[in-house]
């Protein structure tokens, strides 16, 4: 299954893959639930190690989280291995808190990854951020969780922009600006809901001064010297090795490195000044127009439209190291235009 999704429901034309079911309809929780594969639970077990004609020897210190609709040695029953005072978020108890928050969701996609080891659920807002008047961006909320230990429960706010499909997740690196929930697996369902709720009501709030920013970015110029500095440094070139000139086989690593960041930074700078076409409707993405807005979605029509990855392009872009890279293209230009002096 290299495309990663296990399964999962979308509603209309889905921007970055053409997987999972499609939906005439924005459902309601327990439909969502039910087409996207969600409707079960998961439990711990004791691990062992057991080996032919030997007493299992037990592993105190871990427990494997085990899915409960699969049985003994079916493929897909163990979802990770966490340490014992890991506290499990059930799919429904996580959703009904999400769920809440929106007062009654009517939701554009969600399902599970892999074999069920990270889940997800994503509702549109009413309210877009107008950056200009024919460019605006969707706003979504996004519910994610994970059951192998590999991320904490994490609400966001999430954009795509109309006028090429490129997403977006709003400064997912600044908690304090109200639009990131990020939460370890050690919270009560109580203390988890009420964090959540407070979060919902701050990220509201905050809603306008992120569209001030993105306003800013998009009436401020960003010359070509400006935007080969932050490529530079958002896409830099790998440190060479100390021992490069000894071994062959790490001097050829470094050299496949160093060639990636080239053409990683040298597609950017294409995009921004030809544009691109959609990875799956091509479409035409529009060009940059010389504003830090140009620069950052020439960063994301690189992650959504153009990058190759392994696996899943839709899981690189809105959970992986794609949306990584735009968040921090998006916190580094904001950190840009507020800097003293500007």
């Amino acid at each position: 299954m290299a495309h990663l999704i296990g399964e999962m429901f979308y509603v209309g034309v889905v921007p970055w893959h053409h997987l999972g079911k499609r939906l005439t309809t924005r459902p309601g929780l327990d439909e969502a639930m039910r087409a996207g594969g969600l409707n079960w639970t998961v439990s711990t077990k004791p691990l062992a190690l057991a080996l032919a004609q030997e007493i299992p020897s037990y592993v105190p210190q871990r427990v494997a989280v085990v899915r409960d609709d699969r049985g003994a040695g079916e493929v897909g029953r163990v979802l990770g291995v966490v340490h014992p005072g890991y506290r499990l978020l059930q799919n429904r108890a996580g959703l009904e808190i999400f769920d809440e928050l929106l007062g009654g969701g009517k939701y554009e996609t969600g399902g599970y990854l892999r074999q069920g080891e990270v889940i997800w659920l994503q509702a549109a807002l009413r309210k877009p951020i107008q950056v200009r008047k024919n460019d605006k961006l969707k706003t979504f909320l996004l519910f994610s969780n994970s059951h192998d230990g590999s991320r904490p429960i994490d609400i966001r706010l999430t954009t795509v922009r109309v006028v090429c499909n490129n997403t977006l997740s709003l400064a997912t690196r600044s908690r304090e600006l109200g639009t990131f929930f990020r939460r370890g697996h050690n919270l009560s369902l109580g203390a988890l809901k009420d964090e959540a709720k407070a979060f919902f009501k701050q990220m509201l709030e905050e809603q306008t001064a992120q569209q001030e920013i993105i306003r800013k970015m998009s009436n401020t110029r960003c010359d070509d010297a400006a935007f080969g500095r932050f490529l530079a440094t958002l896409v830099p070139d790998p440190k060479a090795p100390a021992n490069l000139a000894s071994n062959l086989a790490l001097a050829q690593a470094y050299e496949t490195r160093l060639q990636t960041a080239q053409a990683a930074r040298a597609a950017i700078r294409e995009i921004r000044k030809h544009g691109c076409r959609q990875r799956l409707t091509d479409q035409p993405v529009p060009p940059g127009d010389g504003s830090w807005w140009g620069a950052l979605n020439a960063v994301t029509a690189w992650v959504d439209h153009v990058q190759t990855v392994e696996g899943s392009a839709y899981a690189h872009q809105l959970f992986g190291a794609g949306d990584t890279l735009k968040s921090l293209a998006y916190a580094r230009i904001q950190a840009e235009l507020t800097a003293p002096g500007r």
